[in-house]
């Protein structure tokens, strides 16, 4: 579920973020930019901590983990069966630590990209005055600068996505014969 949740998400956000880029909304796309990192590390995190340790942690260790995983919400989240949180979260920054350990690098992304989506004064000018409603490309000091920035922010996107396919098949491809065992197990039971 978690994977098929968090690949969901990643096609939403790089949909909606490509849009945005698209029209020369870059500031709104670098939040997106951001959320993949996340969901990324969200994925990497879950490898690590959950279908690794699989064999050797305790099962109610894991069964935590998981639930912290899909039901983990700060606020008042509705769950499927009408309960509301707040439940307990894993910290973001957990997730955004796996992927700099898989993907070195990953964390100064990040932290690159907050830039954009906190209050950063400079950071922002440079993603606004990219877009549509200001006429800066034709200062050449301004469009090489901005160009690097957004050039960045493009190789985020698409490693970020690169990764979070790659750390899925291998998840799937992992826990998929196990699904299926259990699958037959209780099908011959019935």
């Amino acid at each position: 579920m978690l994977v098929i949740g968090s690949l969901r998400s990643a096609r939403e956000i790089a949909l909606s973020a490509s849009g945005l880029w698209l029209k020369g909304h870059f500031l709104l796309a670098s939040v997106g930019f951001r959320m993949l990192i996340e969901l990324d590390g969200q994925l990497l995190w879950a490898e690590k901590k959950v279908l690794r340790r699989l064999e050797e942690d305790d099962a109610e260790a894991l069964r935590e983990r998981v639930a912290k995983l899909i039901l983990g919400a700060k606020s008042t989240v509705p769950l499927v069966r009408g309960e509301f949180g707040p439940h307990p979260t894993i910290n973001v920054m957990d997730f955004v630590r796996s992927s700099e350990e898989s993907r070195p690098g990953a964390m100064e992304d990040y932290v690159f990209l907050c830039d954009a989506t906190h209050p950063c004064y400079m950071m922002q000018t440079w993603l606004i005055f990219a877009g549509p409603r200001y006429d800066n490309w034709t200062n050449e000091t301004f469009a090489l600068q901005v160009a690097k920035v957004l050039d960045r922010m493009l190789v985020i996107a698409e490693t970020s996505l690169q990764s979070l396919e790659d750390t899925a098949l291998r998840i799937i491809s992992a826990a998929l014969p196990q699904i299926l065992s259990e699958a037959e197990t209780s099908s011959a039971k019935s």
